[in-house]
């Protein structure tokens, strides 16, 4: 077997699901590449197990070289989530003050991207919201929800902050408005749906964007405990849209904006739009790769 197959076959063992053929050359081009940084040889150690945490125990190694030939911050940060997701590989020999060593370095150099990012565009900057702020006011709005369990447009609200948090998947604009609550996989047609059967996916098929999206919400998840009250309360009522409007009528997407506006002034003190709230995602550097489970 060559070493990039057993690369391969070692990083989908971490994997929550398939890796795009993209995708996995770029890792495994990080791989090779890091391994000619610290000059140690890739080789197979047994048939099944490669010497891949050398490259983790020698990161002391590799920032020298990062400095001297002042690679860019966003260089850097692609190597070390590498490096995170080879950390994640199951059977991977890490000692647990490499690993913390990598983990202090990544914050180190995914600060300096997201400081870099917002420099770059002033007015984001002053709009822009850390995900320790998305954590606070969600705590808050999820007790005004505990607390007043008969309030859905607060927990309508509650659920809106959560989609556009970016927690658990990339925000949209207002395609949200007109999500339509289904049971039936087949009942699916050009659209935005909330499937919910044996699994909860959000559906996402508008014909403006250039292609279908679709994100699963974790089974015990907070988006998912809460959207489950809603679609219940929905179905109660024999409703078959998510999200409604004052007048209890389907939302529509410019009364969506209004609304994101009114929620983000509320509680964040800031007058935004799901399009701001898009580029903010869009400006924090991610490292919660889609295709590796954390341990």
């Amino acid at each position: 077997m060559s070493i990039d197959n057993l690369l391969e076959q070692h990083l989908l063992k971490g994997a929550k699901k398939d890796i795009k053929k993209t995708s996995m050359k770029v890792f495994i081009q990080h791989i090779k590449k890091l391994f000619s940084i610290i000059d140690i040889e890739i080789k197979e150690v047994t048939p099944n197990i490669l010497n891949l945490e050398d490259l983790v125990n020698n990161l002391n190694t590799l920032k020298k070289v990062f400095t001297e030939f002042e690679y860019e911050n966003h260089t850097i940060l692609n190597y070390l989530n590498t490096l995170l997701i080879i950390s994640r590989i199951p059977n991977i020999n890490i000692q647990k003050k490499y690993l913390e060593n990598l983990l202090l370095y990544f914050d180190t150099i995914k600060s300096l991207c997201n400081k870099k990012n917002l420099q770059n565009n002033k007015k984001l900057e002053e709009n822009f919201i850390s995900d320790k702020t998305f954590d606070i006011v969600l705590r808050l709005v999820r007790k005004q929800v505990d607390d007043n369990p008969k309030d859905i447009k607060l927990l309508q609200n509650f659920i809106l902050i959560l989609f556009y948090s970016g927690k658990y998947f990339k925000p949209l604009k207002n395609e949200y408005a007109d999500i339509e609550i289904i049971y039936d996989k087949s009942n699916i047609d050009t659209g935005n749906y909330l499937l919910q059967n044996k699994k909860t996916t959000l559906l996402i098929n508008d014909n403006k964007l250039k292609k279908s999206k679709s994100f699963n919400i974790t089974k015990g998840s907070l988006l998912h405990t809460y959207l489950t009250k809603l679609i219940n309360i929905r179905s109660e009522n024999e409703k078959t849209y998510l999200f409604e409007n004052k007048s209890g009528k389907k939302l529509s997407r410019n009364n969506l904006t209004k609304l994101i506006t009114l929620i983000f002034n509320k509680y964040f003190d800031k007058k935004i739009t799901p399009n701001v709230l898009c580029d903010i995602y869009d400006s924090k550097v991610k490292i919660e790769d889609e295709y590796f489970r954390k341990n």
